[in-house]
Protein backbone atom coordinates (compact mmCIF):
# COMPACT_ATOMS: atom_id res chain seq x y z
CA UNK A 1 0.00 0.00 0.00
CA UNK A 2 1.37 3.44 -0.68
CA UNK A 3 1.58 5.80 2.24
CA UNK A 4 0.17 9.15 1.99
CA UNK A 5 3.35 11.02 2.35
CA UNK A 6 6.38 8.91 3.55
CA UNK A 7 8.20 12.30 4.72
CA UNK A 8 5.31 12.11 7.72
CA UNK A 9 5.38 9.03 9.75
CA UNK A 10 1.35 8.49 10.43
CA UNK A 11 0.30 8.29 13.41
CA UNK A 12 -3.49 6.70 14.59
CA UNK A 13 -4.56 7.44 18.05
CA UNK A 14 -6.91 5.67 19.80
CA UNK A 15 -9.57 7.25 22.70
CA UNK A 16 -11.67 4.75 24.25
CA UNK A 17 -14.75 6.52 25.60
CA UNK A 18 -17.69 5.24 27.93
CA UNK A 19 -20.03 7.31 29.70
CA UNK A 20 -17.87 10.29 29.62
CA UNK A 21 -18.62 12.40 26.77
CA UNK A 22 -17.14 15.64 28.48
CA UNK A 23 -13.90 14.51 28.43
CA UNK A 24 -13.85 12.66 25.76
CA UNK A 25 -14.65 15.27 23.55
CA UNK A 26 -12.01 17.93 25.37
CA UNK A 27 -9.28 15.09 24.50
CA UNK A 28 -10.69 14.77 20.86
CA UNK A 29 -10.54 18.41 20.12
CA UNK A 30 -6.66 18.84 21.66
CA UNK A 31 -6.04 16.54 18.63
CA UNK A 32 -7.62 18.30 15.97
CA UNK A 33 -4.84 20.97 14.72
CA UNK A 34 -2.36 17.43 13.60
CA UNK A 35 -5.44 15.61 12.22
CA UNK A 36 -6.01 18.86 10.04
CA UNK A 37 -2.10 18.28 9.37
CA UNK A 38 -2.51 15.64 8.26
CA UNK A 39 -0.34 13.97 10.97
CA UNK A 40 -2.63 12.06 12.73
CA UNK A 41 -5.70 10.31 12.29
CA UNK A 42 -8.62 9.48 14.91
CA UNK A 43 -10.25 6.19 16.47
CA UNK A 44 -12.84 6.85 18.61
CA UNK A 45 -14.08 3.35 20.16
CA UNK A 46 -17.30 3.53 22.60
CA UNK A 47 -17.44 0.93 24.84
CA UNK A 48 -21.28 0.21 24.42
CA UNK A 49 -22.02 3.79 26.92
CA UNK A 50 -25.73 3.85 27.84
CA UNK A 51 -25.80 7.98 28.07
CA UNK A 52 -25.64 10.53 25.00
CA UNK A 53 -22.55 9.87 23.91
CA UNK A 54 -22.57 8.44 20.89
CA UNK A 55 -24.78 11.58 19.90
CA UNK A 56 -22.71 14.42 21.40
CA UNK A 57 -19.19 12.60 19.29
CA UNK A 58 -20.94 12.26 16.31
CA UNK A 59 -22.00 15.85 16.34
CA UNK A 60 -18.68 16.58 17.26
CA UNK A 61 -17.19 15.11 14.01
CA UNK A 62 -19.72 16.50 11.76
CA UNK A 63 -18.30 20.29 12.30
CA UNK A 64 -14.68 18.89 11.51
CA UNK A 65 -14.96 16.01 9.36
CA UNK A 66 -17.10 14.86 5.81
CA UNK A 67 -18.83 11.82 7.44
CA UNK A 68 -19.95 8.65 5.74
CA UNK A 69 -21.57 5.41 6.79
CA UNK A 70 -20.82 2.65 5.38
CA UNK A 71 -18.76 -0.24 7.62
CA UNK A 72 -17.89 -2.23 4.10
CA UNK A 73 -15.37 0.84 3.30
CA UNK A 74 -13.10 0.66 6.30
CA UNK A 75 -11.60 -2.66 4.90
CA UNK A 76 -10.91 -1.43 1.50
CA UNK A 77 -7.35 -0.89 1.39
CA UNK A 78 -7.32 2.20 -0.81
CA UNK A 79 -9.71 4.18 1.83
CA UNK A 80 -7.77 6.42 3.50
CA UNK A 81 -10.39 7.85 6.66
CA UNK A 82 -9.04 10.35 9.16
CA UNK A 83 -11.68 9.25 11.72
CA UNK A 84 -14.19 6.49 12.52
CA UNK A 85 -16.53 5.78 15.38
CA UNK A 86 -16.53 2.50 16.62
CA UNK A 87 -19.17 1.22 18.89
CA UNK A 88 -18.61 -2.61 21.06
CA UNK A 89 -22.09 -4.66 21.22
CA UNK A 90 -20.66 -4.51 25.43
CA UNK A 91 -18.54 -2.85 27.40
CA UNK A 92 -15.33 -4.77 26.90
CA UNK A 93 -13.17 -2.92 29.97
CA UNK A 94 -9.91 -1.33 28.63
CA UNK A 95 -8.09 -3.78 27.12
CA UNK A 96 -11.06 -5.16 24.88
CA UNK A 97 -12.39 -1.60 24.09
CA UNK A 98 -8.85 -0.45 23.05
CA UNK A 99 -8.07 -3.45 21.26
CA UNK A 100 -11.05 -3.04 19.05
CA UNK A 101 -9.89 0.69 18.01
CA UNK A 102 -6.02 -0.77 17.49
CA UNK A 103 -7.44 -3.47 15.28
CA UNK A 104 -9.04 -0.81 13.10
CA UNK A 105 -6.16 1.18 13.33
CA UNK A 106 -3.70 -1.52 12.09
CA UNK A 107 -5.90 -2.79 9.47
CA UNK A 108 -4.62 0.42 7.75
CA UNK A 109 -0.98 -0.29 6.77
CA UNK A 110 0.09 3.26 6.56
CA UNK A 111 0.26 3.59 10.35
CA UNK A 112 3.50 3.68 11.81
CA UNK A 113 2.28 4.69 15.14
CA UNK A 114 -0.41 3.64 17.30
CA UNK A 115 -1.06 6.21 20.26
CA UNK A 116 -3.21 4.97 22.89
CA UNK A 117 -5.34 8.01 25.13
CA UNK A 118 -7.37 8.01 28.36
CA UNK A 119 -10.42 9.68 27.37
CA UNK A 120 -9.78 12.20 30.59
CA UNK A 121 -6.66 13.26 29.13
CA UNK A 122 -5.80 16.81 26.78
CA UNK A 123 -2.09 16.61 25.07
CA UNK A 124 -0.10 19.64 25.13
CA UNK A 125 0.52 21.36 22.42
CA UNK A 126 4.38 19.75 20.97
CA UNK A 127 3.21 16.33 22.65
CA UNK A 128 2.93 14.43 18.96
CA UNK A 129 6.31 16.18 17.95
CA UNK A 130 8.00 15.05 20.52
CA UNK A 131 7.12 11.50 20.64
CA UNK A 132 7.85 11.46 16.80
CA UNK A 133 11.10 12.41 17.63
CA UNK A 134 11.82 9.78 20.54
CA UNK A 135 10.76 7.28 18.01
CA UNK A 136 12.98 8.28 15.50
CA UNK A 137 15.78 8.72 17.87
CA UNK A 138 15.41 5.15 19.69
CA UNK A 139 14.44 2.46 17.03
CA UNK A 140 14.52 -0.27 19.36
CA UNK A 141 11.69 1.16 21.60
CA UNK A 142 8.41 -0.12 21.27
CA UNK A 143 6.62 2.02 23.18
CA UNK A 144 7.22 5.70 24.69
CA UNK A 145 5.46 7.54 27.67
CA UNK A 146 4.33 11.02 27.86
CA UNK A 147 5.45 13.19 31.05
CA UNK A 148 1.60 12.93 32.73
CA UNK A 149 0.77 15.79 34.48
CA UNK A 150 -2.05 16.53 36.67
CA UNK A 151 -5.02 18.53 34.75
CA UNK A 152 -6.18 20.18 37.72
CA UNK A 153 -2.63 21.39 39.17
CA UNK A 154 -0.83 21.86 35.71
CA UNK A 155 2.21 22.32 37.53
CA UNK A 156 2.07 18.54 39.39
CA UNK A 157 3.56 15.95 37.55
CA UNK A 158 1.66 12.69 38.17
CA UNK A 159 4.38 10.27 36.64
CA UNK A 160 7.06 10.62 34.79
CA UNK A 161 6.07 8.38 31.59
CA UNK A 162 5.34 5.28 33.49
CA UNK A 163 6.12 3.34 36.77
CA UNK A 164 8.36 0.74 38.84
CA UNK A 165 6.32 -2.40 40.10
CA UNK A 166 7.31 -4.56 42.85
CA UNK A 167 6.02 -8.01 42.21
CA UNK A 168 6.22 -9.74 45.87
CA UNK A 169 4.03 -7.16 47.71
CA UNK A 170 2.22 -5.73 44.60
CA UNK A 171 3.02 -2.37 44.99
CA UNK A 172 3.46 0.13 42.02
CA UNK A 173 5.85 3.12 42.43
CA UNK A 174 5.43 6.02 40.19
CA UNK A 175 8.70 7.92 39.07
CA UNK A 176 8.55 11.40 39.71
CA UNK A 177 5.44 11.76 40.72
CA UNK A 178 4.10 14.79 43.03
CA UNK A 179 6.88 16.78 41.51
CA UNK A 180 7.07 20.19 40.12
CA UNK A 181 6.94 19.52 35.78
CA UNK A 182 9.37 22.49 35.40
CA UNK A 183 11.96 20.26 37.82
CA UNK A 184 11.25 16.79 36.23
CA UNK A 185 11.39 18.51 32.86
CA UNK A 186 15.56 19.11 33.88
CA UNK A 187 15.92 15.58 34.96
CA UNK A 188 17.71 13.00 32.92
CA UNK A 189 15.08 10.97 30.90
CA UNK A 190 16.93 7.62 30.99
CA UNK A 191 15.28 6.08 33.70
CA UNK A 192 14.25 2.38 34.17
CA UNK A 193 10.19 1.69 33.49
CA UNK A 194 8.91 -1.64 34.13
CA UNK A 195 5.93 -0.31 32.38
CA UNK A 196 4.58 2.82 30.70
CA UNK A 197 1.17 4.26 31.93
CA UNK A 198 -1.41 3.17 29.35
CA UNK A 199 -3.12 6.50 29.95
CA UNK A 200 -0.59 7.55 27.28
CA UNK A 201 1.21 4.96 24.99
CA UNK A 202 2.78 5.60 22.19
CA UNK A 203 3.67 2.12 20.24
CA UNK A 204 5.10 1.06 17.49
CA UNK A 205 2.64 -0.45 15.37
CA UNK A 206 5.49 -2.95 14.55
CA UNK A 207 5.77 -3.97 18.05
CA UNK A 208 1.57 -4.59 18.14
CA UNK A 209 2.29 -6.81 15.08
CA UNK A 210 4.56 -8.18 16.86
CA UNK A 211 3.67 -8.93 20.50
CA UNK A 212 -0.04 -8.89 19.91
CA UNK A 213 -2.32 -6.75 21.38
CA UNK A 214 -3.61 -5.86 25.01
CA UNK A 215 -4.84 -9.49 26.92
CA UNK A 216 -8.63 -8.87 27.92
CA UNK A 217 -8.54 -11.23 30.69
CA UNK A 218 -7.24 -7.74 32.58
CA UNK A 219 -10.29 -5.98 31.99
CA UNK A 220 -9.40 -3.36 33.62
CA UNK A 221 -5.40 -2.71 35.26
CA UNK A 222 -2.64 -4.56 34.66
CA UNK A 223 -3.02 -4.21 30.81
CA UNK A 224 -0.01 -2.49 30.20
CA UNK A 225 1.96 -3.62 31.82
CA UNK A 226 1.54 -7.47 30.70
CA UNK A 227 2.48 -5.89 27.40
CA UNK A 228 5.26 -4.55 28.32
CA UNK A 229 6.55 -7.67 30.00
CA UNK A 230 5.81 -9.67 26.62
CA UNK A 231 7.31 -6.15 24.83
CA UNK A 232 10.63 -7.16 26.78
CA UNK A 233 10.61 -10.69 26.57
CA UNK A 234 10.96 -9.97 22.50
CA UNK A 235 13.79 -7.48 22.85
CA UNK A 236 11.68 -3.61 22.62
CA UNK A 237 12.16 -1.23 25.27
CA UNK A 238 10.29 0.93 26.19
CA UNK A 239 11.29 4.99 26.88
CA UNK A 240 9.75 8.45 28.58
CA UNK A 241 9.10 10.85 26.28
CA UNK A 242 10.50 13.62 29.03
CA UNK A 243 9.21 16.72 26.89
CA UNK A 244 5.73 15.18 25.80
CA UNK A 245 3.46 16.83 27.85
CA UNK A 246 -0.22 14.99 28.32
CA UNK A 247 -2.86 16.57 31.61
CA UNK A 248 -4.81 13.80 32.74
CA UNK A 249 -7.38 13.39 35.12
CA UNK A 250 -7.29 10.10 36.43
CA UNK A 251 -10.29 7.78 37.70
CA UNK A 252 -12.83 9.25 36.12
CA UNK A 253 -14.01 6.15 34.15
CA UNK A 254 -12.39 3.60 36.14
CA UNK A 255 -13.81 5.01 39.82
CA UNK A 256 -10.52 4.87 41.60
CA UNK A 257 -9.50 7.37 43.85
CA UNK A 258 -8.22 10.70 42.36
CA UNK A 259 -8.95 14.20 42.67
CA UNK A 260 -11.98 13.73 40.58
CA UNK A 261 -13.39 10.65 42.46
CA UNK A 262 -12.83 10.95 46.31
CA UNK A 263 -15.09 8.20 46.87
CA UNK A 264 -13.23 4.42 45.28
CA UNK A 265 -15.99 2.40 43.31
CA UNK A 266 -16.70 -0.91 44.39
CA UNK A 267 -16.02 -2.27 40.93
CA UNK A 268 -12.67 -0.47 40.25
CA UNK A 269 -11.66 -2.29 43.54
CA UNK A 270 -12.46 -5.83 42.51
CA UNK A 271 -10.95 -5.46 38.92
CA UNK A 272 -7.76 -3.80 40.29
CA UNK A 273 -7.38 -6.79 42.89
CA UNK A 274 -8.38 -9.44 39.95
CA UNK A 275 -5.85 -8.19 37.68
CA UNK A 276 -3.56 -8.08 40.26
CA UNK A 277 -3.71 -12.03 40.80
CA UNK A 278 -4.39 -12.88 37.31
CA UNK A 279 -0.94 -10.69 36.19
CA UNK A 280 0.85 -12.68 39.10
CA UNK A 281 0.08 -15.99 38.47
CA UNK A 282 1.02 -15.38 34.87
CA UNK A 283 4.17 -13.95 35.05
CA UNK A 284 5.58 -14.30 38.73
CA UNK A 285 3.83 -17.75 39.98
CA UNK A 286 6.93 -18.66 42.03
CA UNK A 287 5.63 -16.04 44.15
CA UNK A 288 1.81 -16.18 43.94
CA UNK A 289 1.09 -17.99 46.84
CA UNK A 290 3.47 -15.34 49.27
CA UNK A 291 2.03 -12.41 46.94
CA UNK A 292 -1.67 -13.41 46.89
CA UNK A 293 -1.59 -13.78 51.11
CA UNK A 294 1.01 -10.45 51.39
CA UNK A 295 -1.76 -8.46 49.31
CA UNK A 296 -4.97 -9.91 50.68
CA UNK A 297 -3.87 -8.79 54.67
CA UNK A 298 -2.64 -6.01 53.73
CA UNK A 299 -5.56 -4.25 51.51
CA UNK A 300 -7.74 -5.60 54.63
CA UNK A 301 -6.04 -3.55 56.87
CA UNK A 302 -5.70 -0.67 54.53
CA UNK A 303 -10.04 -1.13 54.17
CA UNK A 304 -10.31 -1.01 57.73
CA UNK A 305 -7.69 1.83 58.72
CA UNK A 306 -8.93 3.95 56.51
CA UNK A 307 -12.85 3.41 56.97
CA UNK A 308 -13.75 1.73 53.69
CA UNK A 309 -14.43 -1.54 55.11
CA UNK A 310 -17.77 -1.66 52.52
CA UNK A 311 -14.93 -2.20 50.18
CA UNK A 312 -14.05 -5.68 51.31
CA UNK A 313 -16.47 -7.44 49.56
CA UNK A 314 -15.20 -6.81 46.77
CA UNK A 315 -11.62 -7.98 47.52
CA UNK A 316 -13.09 -11.18 48.49
CA UNK A 317 -15.28 -11.60 45.07
CA UNK A 318 -11.88 -10.83 43.47
CA UNK A 319 -9.81 -13.79 45.11
CA UNK A 320 -12.42 -16.16 44.44
CA UNK A 321 -13.40 -15.25 40.89
CA UNK A 322 -9.17 -15.42 40.21
CA UNK A 323 -9.02 -19.04 42.26
CA UNK A 324 -11.66 -20.60 40.85
CA UNK A 325 -11.35 -19.40 36.73
CA UNK A 326 -14.91 -17.98 36.62
CA UNK A 327 -14.17 -14.82 34.24
CA UNK A 328 -13.60 -15.79 31.15
CA UNK A 329 -11.74 -14.15 28.01
CA UNK A 330 -13.35 -11.56 26.12
CA UNK A 331 -14.09 -12.29 22.50
CA UNK A 332 -11.13 -11.17 20.22
CA UNK A 333 -13.14 -11.10 16.92
CA UNK A 334 -14.28 -7.85 15.43
CA UNK A 335 -17.97 -9.19 15.06
CA UNK A 336 -19.20 -7.48 18.38
CA UNK A 337 -17.78 -3.71 17.26
CA UNK A 338 -19.90 -1.85 14.77
CA UNK A 339 -18.21 1.32 12.62
CA UNK A 340 -20.99 4.22 12.80
CA UNK A 341 -19.04 7.08 10.90
CA UNK A 342 -16.04 7.31 8.91
CA UNK A 343 -14.62 10.59 8.35
CA UNK A 344 -12.63 12.45 5.82
CA UNK A 345 -10.96 15.73 6.93
CA UNK A 346 -11.21 18.61 4.67
CA UNK A 347 -8.35 21.07 6.17
CA UNK A 348 -9.23 24.27 4.45
CA UNK A 349 -13.47 23.89 6.14
CA UNK A 350 -11.67 24.69 9.51
CA UNK A 351 -10.40 28.05 9.11
CA UNK A 352 -7.07 29.34 10.78
CA UNK A 353 -8.65 31.25 13.16
CA UNK A 354 -10.44 28.43 14.82
CA UNK A 355 -7.05 26.45 14.55
CA UNK A 356 -5.38 29.04 15.90
CA UNK A 357 -7.83 29.43 19.12
CA UNK A 358 -8.44 25.48 19.45
CA UNK A 359 -4.26 25.71 20.30
CA UNK A 360 -4.49 28.20 22.40
CA UNK A 361 -7.30 27.01 24.69
CA UNK A 362 -6.36 23.47 24.83
CA UNK A 363 -3.25 23.21 24.04
CA UNK A 364 -1.04 25.48 26.10
CA UNK A 365 2.98 24.78 26.15
CA UNK A 366 4.15 24.01 29.36
CA UNK A 367 6.03 26.30 30.78
CA UNK A 368 4.00 29.00 29.26
CA UNK A 369 2.37 31.89 30.82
Amino acid sequence: MTRIDNAIPRVCAVVLNWNRADDTLKCLTSLLPWIMLRKLALVVCDNASHDDSIDRIRHWAQRYFRLETGPQRVESSDNFWDFLLVQTDANRGYAGGNNVGIRYALAQYQFDYIWILNNDTVVAEHALDELLQCARRDPGAGVFGSTLVDSHERDLVQTAGGCRYHPLTTIMSTLHGGQSLDHVLTLDSDIQLDYVSGAAMFCRARMLEDVGLFDERFFLYYEEMDLARRMRAVGYSQRWCKKSVVYHKGGASTGSRSIVNRQESWLSNYHENLSTLLYTRKHHSNIFPIAASLRFVGKSLAYLFHGRIRLFSALASAYRDALTGKRTVTSKTQRGATVLEMGFSEQSDLASGELTLIRGCNMKSPGSN
